[in-house]
């Protein structure tokens, strides 16, 4: 519904680091229209600790295969515009 759109709007053509590794404070605040489920979470190491609202690869590579792949860092993207 609307989180998606908002979420697919912000990031439609990029692609972000999406590991659940790489994230904390992980809490589920929505549902795309497709099932796969929005998060609101933040970076573990990031010194500004902002809040971001996202996928997490690992959920997304279920539905959206295409739409995953794995950095040469061995973490998981989200190319956000094949998921909307």
């Amino acid at each position: 519904g609307q989180i998606a759109a908002g979420v697919g709007g912000l990031l439609q053509g990029l692609a972000a680091f999406s590991d659940v590794r790489l994230k904390e404070d992980i809490e589920r605040v929505g549902t795309m229209d497709s099932g796969l489920p929005i998060f609101r979470y933040r970076y573990k190491g990031d010194p500004a600790h902002s809040l971001r609202m996202g996928v997490m690869a690992q959920h997304a590579e279920r539905i959206f295969p295409d739409a995953v792949f794995t950095h040469p860092s061995g973490y998981k993207a989200v190319r956000y515009d094949k998921i909307s």
